[in-house]
């Protein structure tokens, strides 16, 4: 199985969510600026079926 195509996603995943933190901050008080954090609330949100890796998860 080939993996780095899952770190990819993750990693794409994680710098989305850094751009909507970053771009929030700018009206409200976010004090998470964390990547390591965020990535972590990634894995935790793919781990708990928030986020999936099925054909449109992939390709949306």
């Amino acid at each position: 199985m080939d993996f780095s195509i899952i770190n990819e996603l993750i990693e794409k995943y994680t710098q989305k969510a850094c751009l909507i933190i970053e771009e929030k901050s700018k009206d409200y008080s976010y004090p998470l600026k964390n990547k390591d954090l965020l990535k972590k609330i990634v894995l935790a949100l793919i781990n708990d079926c928030y986020l999936s890796f099925d054909e449109k998860g992939i390709y949306a």
